[in-house]
């Protein structure tokens, strides 16, 4: 089994290539148990038919259907180790591009209708819109600061069917988002389907005339190109030098 470290856009990855799934599961749990789970989600890797299969394990043991800036992550893997950029999620065959830096990867997106429609604040009522990016969900909210939002209070009460991502848009293409993961269970620094999912309300509902975003979570940029019924997410990752065998 080969592990790395590993971080993209200021979301953090425990990734594992092993072929014998039940072994890397099995390592994964006892992290659990252990409190050793010091990163956002786990990545497990496998050899497919079709490219380099990979699934994204969650704090609390579930298993979410994407992962933007995972993808991305194990794009960057799989160049240390000269295999073709080509990432099978349940959803979807993946395939990466690299522009200098930064890995590009193309994520279909699609609005669904769901019973959640609102969420209630110290103000009133605020709408939500539920856009699904290749399989993941996320219950976005325009807000007029992103900042004053108490997350840590709404995300848990639209996990249960989908991420929470707030948005506050101000012009010229920047967009700044949080987004409360579910799995993780806590606002990540960034989140890469969240990301999209901005943009592509922000695209979807005219509330500026262009396509291409730059997405501010925290401290860290990404940048979203929404095109047709889909978008493109970049964006910078880091993986560890050194990998470990177990």
């Amino acid at each position: 089994m080969r592990a790395w470290s590993a971080e993209g856009c200021g979301n953090t990855f425990l990734v594992l290539l092993e072929q014998e799934q039940s072994k890397a599961l099995e390592f994964f749990d006892k992290l659990r148990r252990n409190n050793l789970w010091n990163f956002d989600s786990g990545l497990l890797l496998s050899e497919s038919s079709c490219g380099t299969a990979m699934r994204v394990l969650e704090r609390d043991g579930s298993e979410s259907m994407m992962c933007g800036n995972g993808v991305r992550v194990v794009a960057a893997i799989l160049d240390r180790l000269g295999i073709p950029r080509v990432v099978q999620t349940s959803e979807a065959l993946l395939s990466v591009e690299r522009i200098s830096d930064n890995y590009v990867v193309p994520l279909k997106t699609r609005r669904q209708e769901l019973s959640l429609q609102k969420l209630a604040h110290p103000f009133g009522i605020l709408p939500l819109d539920i856009i699904v990016v290749a399989g993941e969900p996320h219950a976005v909210i325009w807000v007029p600061d992103v900042q004053k939002v108490p997350l840590h209070l709404w995300g848990p009460l639209v996990t249960s069917i989908a991420n929470c991502t707030v948005l506050s848009s101000h012009g010229s293409g920047l967009l700044h988002v949080r987004t409360f993961e579910r799995g993780v269970l806590k606002e990540t620094q960034s989140c890469g389907t969240g990301a999209v999912a901005a943009a592509t309300y922000v695209y979807q509902h005219s509330l500026q005339s262009r396509k291409t975003f730059n997405v501010l979570m925290g401290e860290h940029r990404l940048t979203v190109v929404c095109e047709g019924d889909g978008a493109l997410l970049s964006g910078v990752v880091h993986v560890a030098e050194n990998y470990t065998f177990f």
